[in-house]
């Protein structure tokens, strides 16, 4: 095979392992209790059926209530080990790789250069789960990549690993072979079976995917559509990888086989309203689940079970007797059910594939992939202590936040932060001023200032005198000024990322960007998409927006000032522009986030750095930066040493290494990942087709440095600054044409000083 084909053929591959593997696994969005009029093909069932089914979704809602766990008195108790991995795995297709309680096994390919090379067969590679140990080629095949190609990989509980092969005949009168390989714990191949496509009627090329019993049994599964019909199939066979039977099951579809108790083995669907198992080999008996599950796994001696949204469910198909092993949100589990991808059970722990948020693939090749294994076991509850509860309100949960809580609540022996979602800020900031609220406040919403004036947020300055986790100096300039209000040290941010405004073109230098210039390029070009005097104000305003004019320590207001005059004067100069339908509308100015390294370079301009310009400021450009999470304790809290506890862990060296979301805000953390120039193997695959990567360069390195050193903290609490509740509305009345220069700049004037003395 020629070399250009073969590129071809590696790019097809790459390619198809950007697939996300969750189909494979039968996931399923919006899971449904079902709770009655769940029914056979007919769809219909005798109301003795209904009345069970409906039974036992009562009693799973009640168990999920009452927090029920695995075993009575056994506690679920999940340990994270953390893998970096050359691709990330939710990028690769489900089939290309598999665990078991021990090792994950990998399906690798390299890249050929030079039309001389031969091609290089297809291996296996294997990572330890435990302490991350790489066994680059645990598997070598003498089978050539031009002449046969893996469906998939199996592997059991003893550490051996199957594979099923593909061989192409090399011209259309040499039938095809399918090959059933198991590989020992060392590698070394302990039985190889070939069978024509004949004996796998015909569905060989079909089959995608399977799974080994407990006995060393191997079970194949596969479907087809033909015309409108689907082909199902399942093929057993021996531990000598003898085929022994074919089973079709009798469900409409064929999502995957799974073993449950005694060996036995089930075929089942997951339909829109309901699940089905159905025993191989069984009395046909269709055996619906009482919950609609988003994925189902084999258990083996605790039975099939069943992911929910809620959690694992240990289910029996034949009597319909169900437990629940874990809550995702179970005090020592702490998981999103959601990232699940791989699930294994035996030796009385469960090992799960956790492709959690910030590694799910996002099409980012410039960031080494990690994968998450959680290696769930039970407890006696007389061992495990109950944690201690810690509050933390916020009025905006997003994911990252989540995440970030999920990670301290599984660090953590002693404490349990929960988050509660405020529906009314003023309401919530009622009850902070009366001495009550959560332990920790989410302050990013905030107009936070007042609320530090009179004492609510807990100063901090006396936790890091005596911590031993972190020091205040550890953290970035930038961020320890923006945690700092109206003098007081008393709020913490995990994480950041940088805002600048970029030009299409290079037009001006980031010291000349000043309100000025800004206003300037305003009156003369369209900057923004949508424009008018009002947006541009905005921004010229700052982010206090327009507390600059206003004296806090004196509580003296300037907005009568010749500067202020001549702002509004500019701001009402400048042109007006609306997107229409069909219009480009495409302004001069477009709005940059930099979370990484990589987004200070583009592949496909040189001058991407050079047009930097930031936001305008009264001396230059001036970058912003926001944080996932801005938080205070509450110094009403009776549970202040919990609450800086959480605080102290997302300072700590351990947590701010792990921040690949955003920039860290501790220096050492920040600076390992200024200095990251990891490149993906797919993306330099790619060259040929995309170019090389543009590297970041000193410049870049060093540009970023100063910017997050120097960057203004941009709150979305200054949307509730009084100061911005005053200027923006006489503004706009200026700008419409509803009041003068001279009424305006009195109004704005008389209004503030007005409100200064009140407060």
């Amino acid at each position: 095979m020629g070399i250009g084909l073969l590129k071809k053929r590696m790019y097809g591959l790459f390619l198809g392992m950007l697939v996300l593997s969750f189909a494979a696994c039968g996931l399923r969005d919006d899971p449904e209790p079902v709770l009655d009029g769940a029914g056979d093909a007919s769809g219909q069932r005798d109301s003795s059926e209904q009345q069970a089914s409906s039974g036992q979704a009562e009693q799973l809602d009640k168990d999920v209530e009452d927090g029920r766990d695995g075993a009575e008195g056994a506690v679920a108790v999940a340990d994270f080990y953390y893998m970096e991995h050359p691709y990330p795995l939710s990028a690769m297709a489900a089939y290309h790789y598999v665990i078991n309680g021990e090792w994950i096994y990998c399906l690798e390919s390299e890249w050929i250069e030079g039309d001389d090379v031969p091609p290089v067969p297809p291996y296996v590679s294997r990572s330890r789960i435990s302490d991350g140990y790489h066994d680059l080629k645990y598997i070598v095949s003498d089978k050539g990549i031009d002449e046969a190609e893996v469906h998939f990989l199996l592997a059991d509980g003893a550490g051996c690993c199957y594979l099923f092969w593909e061989r192409r005949g090399q011209d259309a009168e040499e039938e095809t072979v399918y090959d059933l390989e198991k590989y020992g714990a060392e590698g070394e191949l302990l039985w190889s079976m070939a069978y024509t496509s004949e004996e796998l009627s015909g569905m060989g090329s079909s089959l995608t995917g399977g799974l080994v019993t407990g006995d060393g049994r191997v079970f194949l599964h596969g479907s087809e559509m033909q015309g409108n019909v689907v082909n199902k199939v399942v093929f057993a066979f021996g531990e000598d990888g003898a085929l022994q039977d074919m089973y079709v099951p009798d469900i409409d579809i064929l999502d995957g086989i799974v073993e449950g108790k005694d060996g036995k083995v089930y075929g089942y669907g997951i339909a829109e309203k309901e699940a089905f198992l159905v025993e191989l080999g069984g009395d046909g008996k269709k055996n619906v689940c009482p919950v609609l599950p988003l994925a189902v796994y084999s258990g083996h001696e605790r039975g099939v079970c069943l992911h929910t949204e809620e959690g694992v469910w240990a289910y029996e198909p034949e009597t319909g007797a169900t437990e629940l092993l874990w809550g995702w949100d179970d005090e020592y589990v702490q998981m999103n059910g959601n990232y699940v991808d791989t699930f294994f059970s035996g030796d009385g722990k469960y090992t799960l594939l956790y492709l959690e948020d910030g590694n799910a693939f996002d099409g980012d090749s410039y960031a080494i992939g990690k994968a998450a294994f959680v290696s769930l076991t039970f407890q006696d509850s007389k061992n495990v202590a109950p944690k201690k509860k810690i509050t933390l309100s916020t009025d905006f949960s997003s994911e990252t936040l989540e995440r970030i809580v999920r990670f301290y609540n599984r660090y953590s022996k002693e404490y349990h932060v929960e988050i509660v979602e405020e529906g009314d800020e003023n309401a919530l900031t009622a009850k902070l001023l009366r001495g009550e609220g959560s332990d920790l406040i989410d302050v990013r919403r905030f107009y936070a200032e007042e609320l530090a004036e009179k004492g609510v947020f807990e100063e901090l300055a006396p936790y890091y005198e005596t911590s031993l986790r972190v020091d205040r100096e550890d953290i970035l300039e930038s961020v320890k000024k923006a945690c700092t209000i109206r003098g007081k040290d008393v709020a913490v941010m995990p994480s950041f990322s940088i805002d600048v405004l970029r030009g299409r073109e290079v037009f001006c230098t980031p010291e000349e960007w000043n309100v000025w210039k800004f206003l300037e390029m305003g009156q003369e070009n369209r900057m923004f998409s949508e424009q008018n005097p009002e947006v541009l104000f905005q921004y010229c305003m700052g982010i206090r927006y327009g507390e600059r004019f206003v004296d806090w320590e004196k509580r003296e207001s300037h907005f009568d000032s010749v500067e202020f005059r001549r702002l509004l004067e500019e701001c009402a100069k400048c042109k007006t522009y609306k997107a229409s339908p069909g219009e480009d509308g495409e302004g001069l100015i477009v709005s940059s986030s930099i979370s990484s390294i990589w987004d200070m370079v583009s592949d496909e301009d040189a001058e991407y750095c050079a047009k930097f310009l930031g936001y305008p400021g009264w001396e230059g450009g001036e970058a912003r930066f926001w944080g996932e999470g801005m938080f205070a304790i509450n110094s009403a809290s009776n549970n202040k040493e919990g609450a800086w506890d959480f605080l102290e862990y997302l300072l700590s060296e351990e947590f701010q290494d792990m921040v690949d979301w955003g920039l860290p805000v501790r220096k050492s953390s920040f600076e390992a990942r200024l200095q990251d120039r990891y490149v993906s193997p797919g993306r330099l695959a790619l060259s040929d087709f995309l170019g090389e990567p543009a590297m970041p360069t000193e410049t870049e390195t060093e540009l970023l440095r100063e910017m997050a050193e120097s960057a203004l903290y941009s709150s979305f609490g200054g949307w509730n600054n009084p100061v911005w509740d005053i200027v923006s509305y006489e503004a706009a009345m200026y700008f419409s044409g509803d009041a003068t220069l001279d009424e305006t700049v009195r109004k704005i004037q008389n209004r503030m000083q007005l409100y200064l003395d009140e407060n």
